[in-house]
């Protein structure tokens, strides 16, 4: 346990040596700065790309949904519902939503899993 907790902190250490790039800078200035650090357009435009990708997916995901489903997911994770709220919302009872909340996530999940990899594994 102890070596858990001390590579956890190393990393927390080095995560906070990382440069930082100031807002304020003028852009010439933070693309130089990207450019030392080791940025390339080229990998702005993969993370362009991926994030684009990763968007249409989640979306023909939750197009796949019932509509009830779909209200209740995007209510309660989307737009930060609690489950009482949606209940109202969705005039039903607690159960209910929890119900569609937990089958519309397993159905989400299912999905996402068999389009393959979509975010890197770091």
């Amino acid at each position: 346990m102890r070596i858990i907790a001390n590579s956890c902190r190393d990393m927390s250490r080095s995560r906070l040596a990382l440069p930082a790039i100031s807002l304020d800078s003028t852009p010439t200035d933070r693309f130089r700065r990207l450019r030392t650090l080791g940025y390339s357009p080229a990998i702005g435009a993969a993370v362009a790309r991926k994030f684009s990708q990763l968007r249409r997916t989640i979306e023909l995901a939750l197009a796949s949904l019932s509509e009830d489903s779909r209200l209740a997911i995007t209510l309660v994770d989307v737009q930060g519902f609690s489950y009482e709220e949606t209940a109202q919302v969705m005039n039903c009872s607690l159960g209910m939503v929890k119900s569609r909340i937990s089958r519309a996530r397993g159905e989400l999940r299912d999905c996402l899993r068999g389009s393959g990899e979509l975010l890197p594994a770091q």
